[in-house]
């Protein structure tokens, strides 16, 4: 019998923790505004009135993956065979379906996931047969492809039949799958080219699948140490994307990585100010930890994360506010790690084995690898390499 290598079960589940709303019905943009309370209510109302219609049960599923609600992943999936036993033509329910059981398999561990792989796999690929011009559907199914193992389903040939199957249809959308798939073949030059040869404009599952693509690019840069390339990429994903986070924040990993701590923070300030996460909060501390041992010759972070009340660290993570959990974060994926507590502030990090490792060591007890909370990205496609963590 054929097994799964660790590795590709490492992937799968990497892949299928990534599933989250796609927003592709009236209640979209209240959604990406983050005005959750209206979503709620305004669904509640026209389920009240009509309990089958598909966009407020799509809506709801979206809302729940949106806030990473793992206790309600069982309610979503309910929903999305709601929505399909509803509305079995309708390509959004099945689509839903796959984002509803991405989630809860993220939830559940690996071996769930390996039962979840194919269900997911054949919702996206019927989202994509009844509906050929469901872009949202179609990006996903690309990424199931490039991430899964051959075992359940996965490869880059069937990838490249997508392509070609899109670009009969859509030209942008090819352009930008085949960049996908370049960019997962090692073709950096190429993908970048693709992404950046696309104006800003179009539709949204276009525009959010260039910026997917800009930060995966990047963050291959960075892992690669091609700093001159990740500034370059990050630099345009920052202008073509203003009311992202990730431009400045690829950036400040950009300068961390070389050792510029001090250049690197004004940065991620920067990104914080257009979208507070944990893991940002996580990547100044370093850059505080390695300003502090040029200034005292050595050494780690001292007892209460070396921050002094009235510190120059203990007033930047005062503006910064409190830091929410990002979103994204589930128990069933990352674990609280560490604690660094200041007198106004605490930062959590979270262990995520096999992903983004820093090693940092803390006192109190022996090195640990850690690794910050990436926040989903903006659709329910998952990112090929994942951001710059």
């Amino acid at each position: 019998m054929l097994r799964a290598s660790p590795l590709a079960t490492l992937t799968l589940l990497g892949l299928l923790c990534a599933a989250q709303a796609a927003c592709a019905h009236e209640y979209a943009p209240l959604i990406r505004a983050k005005k959750y309370a209206e979503v709620e209510r305004a669904t509640s109302s026209r389920l009240s009135a009509e309990p089958h219609n598909a966009d407020a049960l799509v809506a709801r599923i979206d809302l729940i993956l949106s806030q990473a609600q793992d206790s309600r992943y069982d309610d979503a999936v309910t929903l999305a065979e709601q929505c399909i036993s509803a509305h079995p033509q309708q390509s959004e329910c099945h689509e839903a379906l796959g984002n509803a059981l991405g989630a809860k398999a993220m939830s559940s561990g690996i071996v769930s996931a390996i039962g979840y792989a194919s269900r997911i796999r054949d919702a996206f690929k019927k989202a994509v047969a009844l509906d050929p011009g469901n872009l949202d559907a179609r990006f996903s199914l690309l990424q199931y492809y490039l991430q899964a193992p051959g075992i359940v389903g996965g490869g880059k040939d069937h990838a490249q039949e997508l392509v070609a199957q899109t670009a009969k249809l859509h030209g942008d959308a090819a352009r930008l799958m085949q960049a996908r798939l370049d960019l997962a073949n090692g073709a950096y030059a190429k993908a970048e080219a693709a992404a950046l040869s696309l104006p800003a404009l179009g539709s949204q599952s276009l525009l959010d699948s260039q910026k997917e693509l800009l930060i995966s690019l990047g963050s291959k840069y960075v892992q690669e140490k091609k700093y001159a390339d990740s500034q370059r990429v990050f630099e345009a994903l920052a202008n073509r994307f203003a009311d992202s986070e990730w431009g400045p924040y690829g950036l400040a990993r950009t300068l961390q990585e070389q050792g510029k701590a001090r250049e690197a923070l004004a940065l991620f300030e920067k990104a914080l100010t257009i979208e507070p996460g944990a893991h940002i909060h996580y990547r100044m501390a370093q850059c505080w930890q390695a300003l502090e041992r040029q200034e005292q010759g050595g050494g780690g972070l001292r007892e209460g994360a070396g921050l002094q009340a009235g510190s120059e660290q203990e007033a930047a993570l005062r503006r910064a506010g409190p830091t929410p959990e990002p979103e994204g974060l589930s128990p069933g994926a990352a674990r609280p790690c560490v604690t660094v507590r200041s007198a106004v502030h605490t930062l959590q990090t979270v262990v995520r084995p096999m992903h983004g490792s820093t090693g940092l060591t803390l006192p109190g007890g022996p090195a640990m690898v850690c690794s910050c909370t990436l926040p989903k990205p903006p659709t329910g496609r998952p990112n090929a390499a994942g951001p710059p963590c």
